[in-house]
């Protein structure tokens, strides 16, 4: 008996040995996790967790922890996600043309460099097919550019279609390009521009003068170059020689040519004519003649031209006015005035003759013979006939060709 209560006894002590060892691990366990949660949690400043024995077993406090851990890394994520990537890509242009009205009516591409010369203002139309990945097309913002002076054209309109299509005054004297944005503010811009020179640059290079008979055949050619130091030299149709010259432009447009050689001749002073010029891509006349009262056909009534000339140094300029009028019976009455006097008419009949080969002779051709000369009549007068063109509401007597790559 004193055997087995001995045995009970070890027994016992070992089992509660047990218990003590298991307790302790268990303390061990309840520190280590208050101190985890206290150093994971808010920089451990809120250690109040950790003197809370369930704070141990709740060790929910490391759970939220991994919250807290999970709740940071879940709004980087998720501002990542409401951001999204930069939007550095342009809107794509897919056509860019104007649309100039009038008599130069043409469509010009932007999709290269392209030159139109234009002697006077004409309407005209910007219109613009564009895409952009995030802006819609009524929220891209189209503009035109002068690249000379790099400011805006200004111009009204919208989207239509969608299509942008934008209304504005087209004049000589800029380099236009289109520019679109996106509301992120990315550009692009059209592959070309669309230069429209000055009377200056649109006149310097050569030109070819031609006279016709009756038969609509040439019969004498002259040639001239205007160049960019600012000189002139013309070789006569007429055979006499060369004249030449200096020329300008002023501030309002005028062509200001002096001559001093005529013909081979040297000239002192030389003469000097101030006049409102035509310059296109086809023509070029010295001074051009405008409607002043309309006839029955296309140039049939009125039409005037007036400049100035005299000595270069000025000393005795007179303003010369050339009355033309076509009358619709076919005769016709030449005017000269020099200030209000007439100096010189010139009266006969007329006819047009249409050019049915406009690659080569370039207009119709006016044909005038005349019969009396201030008064007095003419016996014997041989016709004359001149190229001419009506451009915009203004004749075009006798104007002077583009060379071909001039």
């Amino acid at each position: 008996m004193k055997r087995q209560l001995t045995r009970r006894l070890l027994t016992l002590t070992a089992a509660a040995s047990l218990a003590l060892a298991a307790c302790g691990d268990d303390d061990s366990d309840d520190g280590g996790g208050e101190t985890d949660a206290g150093m994971t949690d808010t920089g451990g400043g809120e250690d109040t967790g950790g003197t809370d024995d369930t704070g141990g077993t709740d060790d929910t406090g490391g759970g939220d922890d991994t919250g807290m851990t999970d709740g940071g890394g879940g709004e980087d994520t998720g501002g990542t996600e409401d951001v999204g990537p930069a939007d550095d890509t342009p809107p794509r242009l897919r056509s860019v043309r104007i649309v100039i009205d009038g008599e130069y009516s043409t469509e010009v591409d932007l999709d290269a460099e392209r030159s139109v010369t234009l002697p006077i203002a004409q309407e005209a139309e910007l219109v613009v097919f564009a895409s952009d990945e995030t802006s819609d097309v009524e929220n891209l913002t189209v503009t035109l550019v002068d690249t000379r002076t790099d400011m805006p054209i200004e111009a009204t309109g919208g989207v239509d279609s969608g299509l942008w299509k934008l209304d504005f005054e087209i004049a000589a004297g800029v380099t236009l390009r289109v520019d679109v944005a996106d509301e992120a503010g990315n550009v692009s811009q059209s592959e070309g521009t669309l230069d429209l020179p000055t009377a200056e640059e649109a006149l310097i290079g050569d030109w070819e003068l031609r006279t016709y008979d009756t038969e609509s055949t040439i019969i004498a050619r002259g040639d001239e170059t205007w160049s960019e130091d600012g000189t002139w030299e013309r070789e006569e149709r007429d055979g006499r020689g060369t004249s030449s010259g200096t020329f300008s432009f002023t501030d309002d447009g005028m062509l200001d040519v002096v001559r001093s050689v005529d013909a081979g001749v040297e000239m002192d002073p030389g003469m000097r004519m101030l006049s409102t010029p035509w310059i296109d891509d086809i023509y070029f006349v010295a001074s051009v003649f405008e409607r002043t009262a309309e006839g029955d056909d296309r140039i049939d009534g009125t039409w005037e031209r007036t400049w100035i000339e005299g000595p270069e140094d000025g000393s005795a300029d007179v303003t010369v006015r050339h009355v033309l009028t076509l009358n619709g019976d076919d005769t016709y009455l030449e005017e000269r005035y020099e200030g209000d006097a007439v100096v010189r008419t010139v009266a006969g009949t007329w006819s047009l003759v249409e050019n049915e080969d406009y690659a080569d002779a370039f207009g119709d051709f006016l044909v005038r013979t005349a019969s009396e000369l201030n008064g007095e009549e003419i016996l014997g007068a041989e016709p004359g006939v001149d190229l001419i063109r009506v451009r915009a509401g203004r004749l075009l007597l006798d104007p002077a060709l583009r060379v071909e790559g001039s």
